[in-house]
Parts: C-alpha cells; sequence; structure tokens
C-alpha cells in the first residue's frame, strides 16, 4: 500500500473492521465474502487493478474453520472476480500451500484447499471471460512487523526477547522463505507486465532452508544461550516442503529475490526489536 501511494497511484484499501489509515489511501470497511457489499464497493470504486491480498491466512487442520475459511479465502477471492470491470487486472495471492503437480494431489489443510480452489477460478475466469488475472503462489513470506505473532519467525523472537525458549515441532520442515520486499516488488511487476496475464507465477527464492535453521539463526541473532526446544510441539500433518519455479518467475517477471534468507532474519530482528 505505501508502494502504490509513492508511486502516485489513486489506492483504495479495504478492511473488514473501520480503518484510520495513514494519509494517501482511502479505506473502505466492507466484508469481501458478503457479495452485496462488494458488488456496491467495486461498482462504486470502479478499480483498473485489484490486488487480492486479504485472507485468512491458518495451518489449521480443525474441522470447525473449513466453512470460515472457505468464505474468507474462496467466496472473497470469487465475489470480486464476478463483480470486476471487464477491463481491470487483478493480482492474486496464491499460497505455496495449493497443491501441484501430476495425479490427483491432496490439499494438506483447509487454507490450501481454498486457495488451491481460488486459483482454478481465477483461471477461468481468464479462459471464458478474457479477465486478466495473475496468480502469484507466495512463499513463506517473513519480515519485520509481522501482524500475526503465532507464526513461527515472529513467535520466535518473540519468546527469545523474552528470555524463553521458543517450543517448536521437529524442525525438519524444510520451507522456501522469501523477506517481504522481494514480494511487493513481484507484487508490483505483476500489476504491470503483459507477459504474465494468465500465468501462475511462484514468489519464492528457489532455495529451502529448515524450520530448525531458522529458529536456530534467530536464537544466534538474539540470544545465543537460548536453545530452542524442539520436537515439544507436534508437527502437522499433511505438511508441504515443495520450492519454487523461480526460472518461469525471471523470464515473466524479469525479477529474481534480493534479500538472502541470514540478512532477512537480521532486518527482521532489527525491525522488531531495534538494533
Amino acid at each position: 500500500m505505501p508502494r502504490l501511494v509513492e508511486l502516485g497511484v489513486e489506492t483504495h484499501c479495504v478492511s473488514r473492521h473501520p480503518v484510520i489509515g495513514p494519509a494517501g489511501p482511502i479505506w473502505h470497511n466492507c466484508d469481501l465474502s458478503d457479495t452485496e457489499a462488494v458488488e456496491h464497493l467495486l461498482g462504486s470504486v470502479r478499480p483498473d487493478l485489484v490486488i487480492h491480498l486479504a485472507s485468512t491466512v491458518t495451518g489449521t487442520r480443525d474441522r470447525a474453520e473449513v466453512l470460515p475459511i472457505l468464505q474468507a479465502n474462496l467466496v472473497a477471492a470469487v465475489n470480486l472476480m464476478s463483480f470486476m470491470a471487464p477491463t481491470a487486472r487483478m493480482v492474486l495471492a496464491g499460497s505455496m500451500e495449493e497443491p501441484t503437480g501430476s495425479g490427483d494431489p491432496v490439499p494438506g489443510s483447509p487454507y490450501a484447499a481454498a486457495k488451491w480452489a481460488a486459483s482454478g477460478y481465477a483461471r477461468m475466469f481468464g479462459a471464458l471471460y478474457d479477465m486478466a488475472v495473475v496468480n502469484l503462489r507466495i512463499f513463506m513470506v517473513y519480515g519485520p512487523g509481522q501482524p500475526d505473532r503465532k507464526k513461527l519467525i515472529p513467535s520466535t523472537i518473540d519468546a527469545l526477547a523474552a528470555g524463553f525458549a521458543p517450543q517448536i515441532g521437529s524442525g525438519e520442515r524444510l520451507v522456501d522463505w522469501v523477506y517481504v520486499d522481494d514480494v511487493i516488488h513481484a507484487i508490483l511487476l505483476a500489476a504491470t507486465r503483459s507477459e504474465c496475464v494468465g500465468a501462475q507465477i511462484d514468489v519464492g527464492t528457489g532455495t529451502q532452508h529448515s524450520i530448525r535453521e531458522v529458529a536456530e539463526a534467530l536464537s544466534g541473532i538474539i540470544a545465543p544461550t537460548i536453545s530452542p526446544a524442539f520436537g515439544v510441539v507436534a508437527d502437522r500433518p499433511l505438511e508441504s516442503s515443495t520450492l519454487a519455479n523461480i526460472a518461469d518467475t525471471r523470464r515473466l517477471l524479469d525479477w529474481v529475490p534480493a534479500v538472502c534468507l541470514a540478512d532477512g532474519l537480521q532486518l527482521t530482528v532489527a525491525g522488531d526489536l531495534g538494533p
């Protein structure tokens, strides 16, 4: 959002709850899962570009969360695509959790299923209605000021800063971590480049590091005398371990990640805790 304002773009932002935001963007209070509200919003604003980042991001396997996640992550996306102007473009924030590959892949969580379905709708809107949709399959984003402090990196930072050993699972899962500024750059490119319309594009680094590596690196930066406690939390079932295909990303977006994990973790700690 700040980057769009800096570029001089008239920027409208949407929140489920009333927001007193910074100067520059125009804020709207709207639940994107409410079909009538979305129709009214898009009819009023008539955007040329929709960057759809709104989502309930969770790895929960709780059956009670299936319907809320469906509404927040699938219905909201389909509502937007249904009422966008035919000439508008959408950049859809997909997820590394979406299953890929041949055969009959199975999504590992309600979140993965909803994101996977939203990508399918985006392809359908593109093929059937000639809508300009770009689906960015975004990998594990991290950076300073992450609002959800239950995620691995912010929760580990908070625990170490408070003098406690972070409580973590086995730590064996391999993850493609990508710094938030690199993701913002990819989104802005996807919003303007014609070559990427209709494509599903990975936004990651093309390298993997285990959860154990990341937790131990944060410990070394913040509290070298505290060791994370591994194996005290159960690993979630059906966890994926995927790797971004950045060769296609480079070709379609002329984008490569600029921030390596070591530097990104240093920047994240400095942003959260100060130098």
